[in-house]
This record gives structure tokens, sequence and C-alpha cells, in this order.
């Protein structure tokens, strides 16, 4: 009786494992998982190294910023042993500073071998790393959005918000 019962518990770890729910859950979870043989596939088509930075486009505080191109530094400074680099970018932007320090530090580590794919998105200071870029890859259906650079401004609520320096002179 406890070797059927801890077959059926085997069996139903494993269909939890293989299930179509667990993968959606990893999904959800960005589960290493399941990109890791797409980042894999794309290191071998194209010849070189793939990093990933994806931020989100619904909080503020996860724009583009130094410390993003001090961690993709970090990565490639232990990871990364020369040649081309290939960064998946998806990104709603940031600092322009910070973009330009992620090109300079892309173009250090690949000997100037950089290429970006832009799976979705890639907006303001993500459009600069793209520039920044000897290649650029996208999807059929992704954008790259205007260079419009943004600065905090308090608004009549006494709020904080960001708004383009553009509207700000005007």
């Amino acid at each position: 009786m406890a070797a059927n019962k801890q077959t059926n518990e085997e069996s139903q770890q494993k269909f939890m494992k293989d299930s179509p729910w667990s993968r959606v859950a990893l999904e959800v979870q960005q589960g290493w998982e399941l990109r890791k043989p797409l980042i894999e596939k794309i290191q071998s088509l194209l010849k070189g190294k793939v990093v990933v930075f994806f931020s989100s486009f619904f909080d503020e505080e996860a724009m583009l910023s130094d410390r993003d191109a001090e961690m993709i530094e970090s990565i490639l400074s232990t990871e990364h042993t020369g040649g081309k680099l290939i960064l998946i970018l998806n990104s709603a932007g940031g600092s322009g500073m910070a973009a330009e320090r992620v090109v300079n530090v892309c173009r250090a580590y690949s000997k100037g071998d950089f290429e970006v794919i832009v799976p979705h998105m890639a907006k303001s200071a993500a459009t600069l790393i793209c520039f920044g870029a000897s290649c650029i890859h996208m999807s059929p259906t992704a954008e790259l959005g205007p260079v419009d650079p943004q600065v905090k401004y308090i608004n009549d609520l006494q709020k904080e918000v960001w708004i383009s320096a553009d509207e700000y002179v005007s």
C-alpha cells in the first residue's frame, strides 16, 4: 500500500511538472527553463553571446538607470570572453546617460561587434541603445519609440510626474 501511495505521488508530481499549467506558471514567472533553449538557439544562429534585458513598462521604478549599466557590465565581466554580443532588449527607456553607458559597455566587451534584438518594444532611451548597435534585429511587430527626454515635474496636485522635456520648456 505504501509503495502504491508513493507511485501515485510521484505520478502526480511528474504530471504537475510537465503539465500545461506548469509551463504557463513558469512563463508568467519568466521561467528560465523555458527561455534557455531559445537563448541558446539565438546564440547559435547569430554566433554570439546573448544577454537579455527586459524591464517593466508599468513601473516608473523600472526605468533604465546607471544601475542597469552596472549590472550588464558585471554580467559581461564574468560571463563574456569577447566577440559578438547580442542584447535582447525590451524596455520603456529611462535615463539617456544610462543608455549611453550601456552602449559603451556593450561595445567595449564585444570589441564593437554589438547587436540588439527587439522582440517587442524599445522606447526612448532604449531606442538610443539600439542606435548604438551595429545591427538591430526586430520582430515584424516590434517598435522603436521616439527619443523623447523626460524630466520630473511637480504638478498642481504636488505630485511628482515625468513629462517631456519639450513640454516642460514650452
